[in-house]
């Protein structure tokens, strides 16, 4: 399985330096800077346990792309409310529910 994962990481950064050398740093080039949220772009939001995430490169320090600095936000809070969905399609499930309330 390492070997796999080492290939796959090798997949991806291949793709990625592909898209870059085609693009430049942030894909996709065409979309319009100005129609992104910035006040998030550069925003590394907490949503796992402990507080090890706030140390890496990516959370803090000037952004990879010269454009902003990154941020850590330790509780992040929600913009809207908690979505209310409906169950999916029994045929898209492939094991069926542990509570014993599947039916076909």
């Amino acid at each position: 399985m390492i070997a796999r994962d080492a290939y796959h990481q090798n997949q991806w950064a291949a793709a990625i330096a592909e898209l870059e050398e085609q693009e430049g740093l942030l894909v996709p080039s065409t979309f319009p800077r100005e129609k992104e949220r910035l006040d998030v772009s550069y925003k590394l939001y907490n949503f796992s346990e402990g507080e090890e995430s706030s140390t890496g490169r990516w959370a803090q320090g000037p952004a990879l792309d010269g454009q902003g600095e990154y941020e850590y936000v330790s509780e992040p809070v929600p913009e809207g409310e908690k979505p209310v969905l409906k169950p999916a399609p029994s045929n898209l499930h492939n094991t069926l529910p542990m509570d014993g309330t599947f039916k076909r």
